[in-house]
């Protein structure tokens, strides 16, 4: 009988992974020794002398991968050391000790609370960051409990099944015995997923419900290239998938693809990252982007007790460009708010925080902070500086920070500094206010870019991290398609450029809604890069505007899904987006 089953995920990491299942119990679990908790002096001691050792710990992992030649990577734990000083954790967790806790519940117990603020917020990458929370907590527990998660012996090849991974479990790793990595939960952006696309691992994300499917010792096969996981496979299924790992380590490298991306009948589409790091402007460059067209730039102020110096900032923002080199940066001002902890803006919780105090209307209320920020990106960028306003709803409020952005640069001319030569100012189409009336805006900006991510939650009035909810989440929604189909309208009408810089940006689907209505840019993660070019050189402009159409006279969200999905099938994108 053949039991064969092919399990649908996320293609986290391309290539093929083929071996017996080693499950992952997620590490230590928190055993308090008897007495703890009795002393706070002592456990706030003991939780000191734990964290440096986790600090060290840390350090050792960044030079294990810089060894590997993964700078860009090893980056990465230069952030989770920094997070080890972040008073939005140690707070918390010295309040823990002081009421009573162990120092290892403390630190389980605030870091978990953090991480759900994280995984709450609607920004796809601040979501994913929770996973970086997590790790750093799982660390300290580990250092007080003296636990240890049992690694794969050395008799592999094996793959890892488990709920999910941390950054530096992955980084740990023995790529000798390791083939590949099976998660239930997880997605492709999660540092996780980086690393094991950097390490060469055939990684699926999003597997849902596993370890209960599969026996240790089972042979898996991971097709991280497809997404899909394979369950008892039959003979000939493993023999073909093992031809296929021969090429394995050409599918591995991570996907680039310098050369421009037109569709078959002739119509350019820039293709742009979104980053959040120096780093991830280096391997946006690397993987081929036309540009950035969405700096993060807030990430600039995590992790820090106030606030970067204005010479700082510009020290970065000069970092991001020189990446690029002669390609253009789009830097979003700073993105702050209720749902994203900044400890170092003094931000408070707020208890709708998707209404509330947020991107413009947080830095027009406060200038002392948003124009040194204006100042560093005049200063960072000597040709022409591209910033693009957040959350905006009003034109009013663009009207304001262009007389900042004015005063700014007026400032650093008085002081004798360096000052772009010109300045492209653009915003956020994200409310459905600005949507609506986004005419009203053509006076005031030079492009829009659609943040999806935000503008589907709004217009549809779902919170897609609400389980209870989250089926109402449809970004294929007419009310949705509509309001997106109006703003690329009005901007191909006034000759603006307009940018998707959202989640759907990287949806094959939503790619062809896109480009059969004539958006200018598409902003993703570096490593959609490559695929999205190869999709968009496979389509006719032509088919994509009749599946556009259509999807938009779709009667529900359903059918407009079902349509777009269609017009994917029907153009089939080159392998790894590789150049037709």
């Amino acid at each position: 009988m053949n039991r064969q089953e092919v399990v649908r995920g996320t293609g986290a990491a391309p290539g093929i992974g083929i071996g017996s299942a080693w499950i992952w119990d997620g590490g230590p679990r928190r055993a308090s020794p008897a007495g703890s908790g009795q002393d706070p002096a002592g456990e706030w001691e003991r939780f000191q002398a734990a964290k440096e050792r986790v600090s060290e710990q840390l350090e050792g992992l960044k030079m294990r991968l810089a060894a590997e030649g993964h700078a860009g990577e090893a980056a990465l734990f230069d952030a989770h050391r920094l997070m080890l000083e972040d008073p939005a954790l140690l707070g918390p967790i010295r309040e823990r000790i002081e009421a009573g806790a162990a120092a290892e519940d403390a630190a389980a117990g605030a870091a978990e609370e953090l991480a759900k603020v994280f995984a709450a917020m609607d920004d796809e990458y601040f979501r994913q960051r929770a996973g970086d929370v997590r790790d750093v907590g799982w660390r300290i527990v580990q250092e007080l409990t003296g636990a240890r998660q049992t690694a794969p012996p050395a008799d592999g090849p094996w793959v890892i099944v488990a709920r999910d991974m941390t950054p530096s479990q992955t980084a740990e790793l023995d790529l000798t015995t390791v083939a590949g990595i099976v998660l239930e939960g997880g997605g492709a952006m999660s540092h996780a997923a980086i690393l094991a696309r950097a390490r060469g691992l055939a990684a699926v994300t999003g597997a849902g419900p596993l370890l209960g499917r599969v026996a240790p010792g089972e042979l898996v096969i991971v097709d991280g290239t497809r997404g899909e996981v394979i369950l008892h496979p039959g003979a000939n299924t493993v023999a073909r998938y093992r031809r296929q790992a021969g090429q394995a380590s050409a599918a591995r490298r991570r996907p680039s693809d310098p050369h421009p991306a037109a569709t078959a009948d002739g119509h350019r589409i820039m293709v742009a990252a979104n980053i959040a790091s120096c780093d991830e402007a280096g391997w946006a460059a690397e993987a081929g982007a036309d540009g950035i067209g969405l700096f993060r730039t807030e990430f600039v102020y995590m992790n820090r007790h106030k606030p970067p110096p204005e010479e700082e900032q510009v020290e970065i923002y000069r970092r991001v460009v020189a990446a690029m080199g002669s390609r253009p940066v789009v830097f979003r001002t700073l993105d702050a708010g209720g749902d994203k902890p900044i400890p170092s803006l003094g931000l408070e919780a707020e208890s709708n925080p998707f209404l509330g105090w947020r991107g413009i209307r947080f830095c027009l209320d406060r200038p002392d902070i948003f124009k040194p920020q204006l100042r560093a990106m005049l200063q960072a960028v000597p040709e022409e500086l591209w910033l693009m306003f957040p959350m905006v709803s009003d034109p009013g409020e663009v009207r304001r920070a262009r007389e900042l952005l004015a005063e700014a640069e007026q400032e650093l001319r008085d002081a004798g500094l360096p000052v772009a030569r010109s300045v492209r100012v653009g915003m956020m189409v994200e409310t459905p206010a600005a949507a609506m009336v986004v005419d009203r805006f053509v006076p005031w900006v030079d492009f829009f870019s659609l943040g999806t991510n935000d503008l589907v939650q709004y217009v549809l009035g779902v919170d897609r991290t609400n389980p209870k909810v989250s089926g109402l989440y449809q970004p294929a929604h007419p009310a949705v398609l509509k309001a997106i189909a109006h703003v690329i309208e009005v901007g191909r009408r006034e000759n603006r450029w307009v940018s998707v810089c959202g989640e759907l940006a990287g949806e094959l689907p939503f790619v062809a809604f896109f480009a059969g209505l004539g958006v200018n840019e598409l902003s993703v993660a570096p490593d959609r890069i490559a695929h999205v070019k190869g999709f968009i050189r496979s389509i006719r402009r032509e088919d994509a505007l009749a599946a556009a159409q259509e999807a938009l006279a779709a009667p529900d969200g359903a059918a407009a899904m079902t349509v777009l999905e269609t017009c994917c099938r029907v153009a089939r994108p080159p392998e790894d987006g590789a150049r037709q």
